[in-house]
């Protein structure tokens, strides 16, 4: 092949892999960004639970409850702890609703910018692997693809996950944020949702609790294993189309009942690992989030800004309480430092605690509107310090791994959390 002939190749494949990155990018925000955020809220939201007057009555008649029948007591059991701390919103759609009316349309795309720029990073490796495979002159060729390699495919994977793990945790934070930031002021907004050491030096999130593992448990599980599973029930249980044994030869061979039972044994095998690998990835998922919105060591509380505003007399719709909760004290663990870019001379420092900062603030009117978050995250403070006003629940320890993270879970929200949608 010439130089013109393999330049108009290279030139080929590198237009289709941008278009193609850019329609799905774009398909991507206008459909699936706002499920995403959705989900992720879901998961975030931090309910824990309460005591309420009918835990109260139901106290001491554990004899009564048992003598009565499994699905009553089922029932009674689940709505004694149904008792929560916070905003409970069932379902996606319900959340939907409240992210709408708390935030309006633009709240349901939080992290659109974020997600088209690792979008455009994470798609150059395939970029490179399809000028390579041009390259060698295998683009295309359906050999290249049948043989299944498992360290290969394991490699790419993990590199993919690894170098997208970032843009993931920015992400989250990002759409779990009180208020809407401004990506094109990019400094002012990475020290919204980084704490200094995050900000300072960006590998640090790969060192967060729990993150790097629950990320790597994810790869071999979801997409190692069932891509395995996939390509054995393919290729052991699942004929291939009817046609000619050799082109060099007349023998023809054609389905037959053990074939079509041999096939649809495949499919049913495939699909039932599919859903049982959502009783894994559900939990596992949850998990996720929950670790990449911690809230960072030392960093102001995210929902510092609904703190401070005035509360309305009479009950509060924010802690759920019969009336407002009066206003605490809120100090760090120790004096926060400010930001410095050692880039730019000119660099402003860090907001105080509990100071807005005015580039990345959403306007005037639509702060007025927010009267509530949309969701309660976890506060993560030392367990001396003073509760922080903000629906009412006590500060708690971090989460330091994945089991102690699913532990915590459980023991705060009850089993009903992790398997949240």
């Amino acid at each position: 092949m010439g130089f013109e002939g393999g330049f108009f190749v290279y030139a080929a494949v590198v237009l289709v892999a941008l278009v193609s990155t850019v329609v799905s990018i774009g398909l991507t925000i206008a459909i699936i960004i706002p499920f995403v955020g959705t989900l992720t809220l879901l998961r975030a939201n931090y309910l824990p639970m309460a005591v309420s007057l009918d835990n109260v009555l139901l106290d001491g008649r554990e004899d009564e409850l048992e003598q009565r029948s499994v699905l009553r007591s089922m029932f009674l059991r689940a709505q004694r702890s149904s008792a929560k701390i916070g905003p409970v919103v069932r379902g996606v759609f319900p959340m939907m609703a409240r992210v709408r009316r708390l935030e309006g349309w633009r709240g349901l795309y939080k992290g659109s910018t974020v997600l088209a720029v690792g979008g455009f990073i994470t798609a150059i490796p395939t970029i490179l692997v399809a000028i390579y495979s041009a390259r060698s002159g295998n683009f295309g060729r359906d050999e290249q693809y049948t043989a299944f390699s498992p360290f290969r495919t394991m490699v790419s994977k993990v590199i993919l996950a690894m170098v997208s793990l970032p843009f993931d945790v920015v992400l989250k934070r990002t759409i779990v944020h009180p208020r809407r930031l401004d990506w094109f002021k990019f400094r002012s907004s990475l020290r919204e949702i980084l704490c200094k050491e995050e900000y300072e030096q960006p590998w640090r999130l790969y060192l967060l609790p729990g993150v790097v593992p629950a990320l790597l448990l994810r790869v071999a599980v979801i997409e190692y294993a069932t891509m395995a599973i996939g390509f054995v029930i393919f290729n052991d249980w699942i004929p291939d189309e009817p046609g000619l044994t050799d082109p060099n030869k007349d023998d023809f061979h054609g389905r037959t009942s053990e074939s079509t039972m041999s096939a649809m044994f495949g499919y049913t095998l495939l699909l039932l690992w599919c859903m049982a690998i959502q009783f894994a990835v559900v939990p596992l998922e949850c998990i996720t989030v929950r670790l990449t919105t911690q809230r960072p060591v030392d960093q102001q509380p995210l929902h510092i800004a609904f703190a401070q505003q005035a509360q309305p007399e009479g009950p509060s719709a924010v802690s759920h309480q019969a009336t407002a909760a009066p206003p605490q004290e809120v100090r760090a663990t120790r004096e926060p430092e400010p930001f410095t870019d050692e880039a730019e001379e000119d660099s402003e420092t860090a907001p105080a605690l509990g100071e807005h900062d005015t580039e990345t603030c959403i306007t005037v009117e639509e702060d007025a509107r927010m009267t509530e978050p949309v969701i309660a995250l976890r506060p993560c403070d030392e367990p001396d310090n003073n509760a922080e006003a903000f629906f009412g629940a006590s500060p708690v320890e971090r989460y330091t791994g994945i089991v102690d993270c699913f532990q915590k879970m459980v023991a705060e929200e009850g089993y009903e959390t992790s398997p949240s949608p």
